[in-house]
């Protein structure tokens, strides 16, 4: 099975199966493509991975790169690395394994003939609806959209055309009640884009996350760095320099609270923030309060756009 190509793993939410938390792994074979590990199969079947990729290996000739992909022998990168380091991987695990599978759906029901015989496919059938069929549903909501707004437009055009041409309010009004439904439409479009996007970037990235799907400035420093470096970017932040830059462009202000001082943001930049204050008690007794300013997943996207312009 000869693989020299770059993959690249995405990570897309949590996927609950009875009692059981997965992480929806997507790339390898395609960007929008569910993949399952052997790491998430040895979890799902109560065995240790080893056991899964002797499987596997014993039956390697009746799989096919359409089926399974090995990453020990594709050109890793470090985001990879990290999507790996979301399902659980640990370094040693990663650097030490022979080999790290992914399988797409096919693979994995092939996996589950050789290992469990046909009534495995019924046992984890509920593993198999909600792991990979859900971005498939994604998919077929967009499209829809999609093709009602485009159908709509070309409507619009033809009611719009002759009310233009006969002088007919009735067919202008009404051209203008389909403007209007496109512009839900494209609205409720967006929105779903926007909402899948930031919830990819929040499941990538919740090992940096606080409680309140929010990111210090410092953990903010590191996944906007990251993903610049991974990017060809020349970028390296840190808690410091980050704040320091959002100051210089006027986007937040250091604002001198009691003893310490504060970073909030600015008029027209609030989305981009979240600011919490917090009552705590000193070891003197004395009741004090802190004000807190992090970032949200917009506002990551926004920082992020900031620095793309300044490369």
């Amino acid at each position: 099975m000869e693989q020299n190509k770059i993959i690249k793993l995405f990570t897309e939410g949590k996927v609950q199966v009875k009692e059981r938390k997965f992480t929806r792994l997507l790339g390898g074979f395609s960007e929008t493509s569910p993949i399952v590990t052997t790491k998430q199969i040895a979890e799902l079947l109560g065995k240790e991975i080893k056991h899964v990729n002797e499987r596997i290996n014993a039956n390697i000739e009746h799989f096919e790169d359409v089926h399974i992909l090995d990453l020990k022998v594709v050109d890793q990168t470090d985001y990879n690395l990290e999507a790996l380091k979301t399902l659980g991987y640990t370094n040693m695990q990663i650097s030490k394994a022979n080999n790290i599978y992914i399988l797409s759906e096919s693979g994995f029901l092939l996996y589950l003939k050789f290992a469990e015989g046909e009534k495995a496919v019924e046992i984890y059938k509920e593993f198999l609806e909600d792991y990979f069929k859900i971005k498939a549903e994604n998919k077929i909501l967009k499209a829809t959209l999609k093709e009602q707004i485009s159908q709509l437009r070309d409507t619009y055009y033809v009611t719009f055309g002759k009310g233009i041409a006969t002088g007919d309010t009735e067919l202008l009004m009404k051209s203008q009640q389909i403007n209007n439904q496109i512009i839900e439409l494209e609205k409720q479009l967006t929105e779903e884009l926007t909402i899948e996007k930031y919830k990819v970037y929040e499941d990538k990235y919740n090992q940096f996350m606080d409680n309140d799907g929010c990111f210090t400035f410092e953990n903010a420093s590191k996944i906007l760095s990251t993903t610049a470096n991974n990017n060809g970017l020349k970028v390296k932040l840190n808690k410091i320099s980050l704040p320091k830059m959002l100051r210089e462009k006027c986007i937040i202000s250091k604002d001198k609270s009691g003893d310490s001082y504060r970073n909030l943001p600015n008029s027209g930049y609030e989305e981009y923030f979240n600011v919490t204050t917090r009552n705590y008690t000193t070891p003197a007794g004395e009741n004090k309060s802190k004000t807190q300013s992090t970032i949200t997943t917009k506002g990551l996207d926004f920082i992020y756009g900031i620095l793309k312009e300044a490369n």
